[in-house]
């Protein structure tokens, strides 16, 4: 027998903030100034996210215009890059 894998439909505001690349705070300030989506009552206690209406904000954000910095020539723990290393 197979497992069968079952998509999220709902997000935690925790899981919500992970799947965007923002922190918790940030969702929820984003949120209450309704410049994302809507938390939905589950439950007397419960609220989460529509999984899809996340994903569709995500995907209307325009696009960045920073361009990630030049390779500064240094390696790891900020020693020169030794180019003769292969």
């Amino acid at each position: 027998m197979s497992a069968v894998t079952v998509p999220l439909l709902a997000y935690t505001p925790e899981q919500a903030a992970q799947a965007v690349g923002l922190s918790v705070s940030q969702v929820e300030k984003l949120t209450r100034q309704q410049l994302f989506p809507q938390l939905r009552q589950l439950s007397a206690r419960r609220v989460a996210y529509v999984a899809r209406e996340v994903e569709e904000w995500l995907m209307n954000r325009p696009a960045s215009e920073c361009l990630p910095p030049k390779n500064s020539g240094y390696g790891r723990a900020g020693k020169p890059k030794d180019d003769d290393a292969d």
